[in-house]
């Protein structure tokens, strides 16, 4: 609903999927759950509200066992990180974590997605070069990825 343009409806469903996870106790799930609800609630709610949501999503995704959950409410602190304003040394630790963790897993799509912001990080530093992974395969999965070369192309505007 939220993504059809009825975004407090679409923040309801979420409020009523976070509360059918916590009486169920299913936790198989609950990081990606928590991880794509955050990102409606951030429509609606302070964007800073979400860094705890995925801090939350993250440990609850790691203590079910769901690496995939918790790799993905990475990517989503670290991009929502960003754009809450974090002080830049404190986001490329974040960063780094993330991208450590996403390397132990060979997850490349994830790391070719992030990959996109230590070019911002870069840029807004002054660094004149930046540090995409020299990870087999990323640079493919991030040039094959509309989203990544749409991002890149929003980002040289």
């Amino acid at each position: 609903l939220a993504r059809l343009g009825d975004i407090r409806e679409g923040c309801r469903y979420v409020r009523i999927g976070r509360k059918l996870l916590d009486k169920i106790g299913s936790k198989e799930v609950a990081g990606e759950v928590i991880c794509m609800g955050t990102q409606v609630m951030c429509f609606i709610e302070p964007v800073q509200a979400a860094l705890e949501a995925h801090i939350q999503g993250h440990k609850t995704a790691l203590t079910a066992g769901d690496t995939h959950g918790a790799l993905l409410n990475s990517v989503c602190y670290v991009g929502t990180s960003f754009w809450a304003g974090t002080k830049l040394s404190v986001w490329r630790e974040r960063y780094d974590l993330a991208r450590r963790l996403m390397e132990e897993h060979d997850h490349m799509t994830f790391l070719a997605h992030i990959s996109q912001w230590e070019e911002n990080f870069s840029i807004l530093t002054g660094a004149n070069d930046y540090n995409v992974p020299e990870i087999e395969g990323v640079r493919n999965v991030r040039e094959g990825n509309p989203h990544a070369s749409c991002t890149q192309a929003l980002q040289e505007m």
